[in-house]
């Protein structure tokens, strides 16, 4: 389709049209998602990490890193995790409850417009 004057961009069977001639952008496009796949997959399998066990606002235990720290008076203190603000305002089973109906009905507006 000619665009002020000039030849279009695109050929009517899905090519791009240049000075130099014409060329499918698909299968460049295709080959560059792969070779960026694969070059992604190569760099996350075969990566060394390392593991970091977590600053728990004192000195991380010998004995288990993970689960114990040194706190006040060099006591070994067990790592505990929990949600004391709140827990009926903001608790998992509080929001889960009431946000998945929302996020259900959000997905079905999203795909009926999209359907149209």
């Amino acid at each position: 389709r000619a665009l002020f004057g000039s030849p279009g961009l695109y050929a009517p069977d899905g090519q791009v049209l240049s000075h130099i001639g014409r060329f499918a952008p698909w299968g460049i496009f295709l080959l560059l998602l792969g070779l960026f796949m694969v070059t992604r997959l190569f760099s996350l399998t075969f990566r060394r990490v390392r593991t970091v066990p977590p600053y728990l606002c004192g000195e991380n235990s010998a004995q288990e890193p993970q689960l114990h720290f040194y706190a006040q008076r060099d006591e070994s203190t067990k790592v505990v995790v929990g949600n004391y603000y709140l827990e009926r305002a903001f608790g998992e089973e509080f929001l889960t409850f009431r946000a998945n109906p929302v996020a259900i009905a959000l997905l079905l507006l999203l795909i009926g417009v999209t359907i149209r």
